[in-house]
């Protein structure tokens, strides 16, 4: 019964982890796809937006909602054409549909 239940903590503790690795690659790959617009640039503009993203098995964005738009439209925009731009994330764990909420940070860091 010990084992069973080493094995079920581990294989919790495995999974949680394959999901933080997973998010911080589906992060990444935002992050490297991100152009900041010229004119926010310009007016030192910055934004924290979070989008809540699903996707399917194979990493196919399928649907994504701005929750938290930026203060400067031109921000909100560039959020809703990166997610176009990108249009597909790493598979998830398992290779099961889910759903995430992602901070997209403008200007982008990393």
């Amino acid at each position: 019964m010990r084992v069973l239940m080493a094995f079920l903590v581990l294989t919790g503790a495995a999974s949680a982890e394959a999901a933080t690795t997973w998010r911080d690659a589906a992060s990444d790959v935002l992050r490297a796809a991100q152009a900041m617009p010229r004119s926010a640039v310009v007016r030192r503009a910055t934004c924290a937006a979070r989008v809540r993203v699903a996707v399917d098995g194979n990493g196919l964005i399928t649907r994504y909602d701005i929750v938290k738009p930026c203060a400067e439209p031109i921000l909100t925009r560039s959020t809703d054409d990166l997610f176009f731009k990108v249009g597909q994330l790493p598979p998830p764990p398992a290779r099961r549909p889910t759903s995430i909420e992602i901070e997209v940070r403008w200007p982008p860091k990393g």
